[in-house]
């Protein structure tokens, strides 16, 4: 039903019980893309729900909202340093708001350093090409190069 929905399914993604009605949530929230973006606080705080079915879900809704979830940037980056691999997820949510989320650009850096696995390395060098519309695919070095370059200029 739309972004009329949304004033109903914050208290579900903060309260309910179980795990799955709480990804749900989110899942529909993003599936409204942009017209959630009032959404985006609380999508914000179930970045750090105590189940990491949540905190998948609501890293993909924050992708799919783009721009308009740049506030979210600042926890995106901390979600995707959470677990021994990290979250993929996170590193694409970052992609999905682009440009807006310029300062995550150290973090993606650092991350796709350390090669974690391939599928986050995957979607590090995907964030950063939608980020920075530079590419430089999987060279921390040259990402590295380019990112302390580019703030001199």
């Amino acid at each position: 039903i739309g972004p009329v929905a949304i004033p109903a399914l914050i208290p579900i993604l903060k309260e309910a019980e179980n795990e799955e009605v709480r990804g749900a949530a989110a899942y529909a929230l993003g599936e409204m893309g942009a017209e959630a973006i009032p959404a985006v606080p609380a999508l914000v705080e179930a970045l750090e729900d105590e189940e990491s079915l949540v905190r998948t879900i609501t890293a993909e809704a924050l992708g799919k909202i783009g721009p308009g979830a740049v506030e979210a940037v600042p926890a995106l980056v901390k979600a995707m340093a959470v677990g021994p691999g990290g979250d993929f997820r996170a590193a694409y949510a970052l992609g999905g708001i682009g440009p807006g989320a310029i300062e995550a650009v150290p973090a993606l850096i650092e991350t796709l350093g350390r090669h974690l696995s391939h599928s986050m390395d995957v979607a590090v060098q995907s964030a950063l090409v939608q980020i920075t519309e530079q590419d430089f695919r999987y060279d921390a070095d040259a990402w590295q190069q380019w990112w302390e370059a580019s703030q001199r200029e």
